[in-house]
C-alpha cells in the first residue's frame, strides 16, 4: 500500500496544476485533523452517500497533507483541506460487496468532498505551503 501510495502521489504532483500558488497560501484550509477525527468524518460523509452504511470496510492511511480537489470531474471551484487517502468497500444495491477502491478525501471545517483516486486531474497535494 505504501508503494501504490507513493507511485499516486508522484502522479498527483507530476499532474498539472490549475490552481495558483496565490491562491494555495491564501486557501483556508481548516485545523489539520488527527487520524481518528479524519475517519470519523469520513465515515459520516460516506452514511449520508452509500447505499447501505452499515456495511461499510474503510482503510486510511496514516498520511494527512494540505491539498485540494474538486467534487466536479470537468472543473470548478478547488476544494481546500486536508487530504487522506482511503480504501472504501461496501455492499451494492444487490447485496454484494463492490471491492476496494480507493479515494481521496478532502477534510476541512466546513465539509468533505471526496475523488476517485483513478482521475487524478482534479487531486493535487502539497508540501510546504503554509495556510
Amino acid at each position: 500500500m505504501v508503494r501504490l501510495l507513493s507511485v499516486i502521489i508522484a502522479c498527483l504532483l507530476l499532474s498539472a496544476c490549475a490552481v495558483s500558488r496565490e491562491a494555495m497560501m491564501k486557501a483556508d484550509y481548516g485545523p489539520q485533523p488527527s487520524k481518528e477525527e479524519a475517519m470519523q468524518k469520513v465515515k459520516q460523509y460516506l452514511s449520508l452517500v452509500l447505499i447501505d452504511p452499515d456495511s461499510l470496510k474503510l482503510a486510511c492511511s496514516d498520511d494527512i497533507r494540505k491539498g485540494w480537489l474538486r467534487d466536479d470531474p470537468l472543473g470548478g471551484t478547488p476544494n481546500f483541506g486536508w487530504l487522506i487517502y482511503c480504501n472504501v468497500n461496501a455492499k451494492n444495491r444487490f447485496g454484494g460487496y463492490t471491492g476496494y477502491k480507493n479515494y481521496f478525501f478532502a477534510i476541512n471545517k466546513f465539509s468533505v468532498v471526496s475523488r476517485d483516486v483513478t482521475d487524478t486531474t482534479n487531486i493535487n497535494l502539497f508540501r510546504g505551503f503554509a495556510p
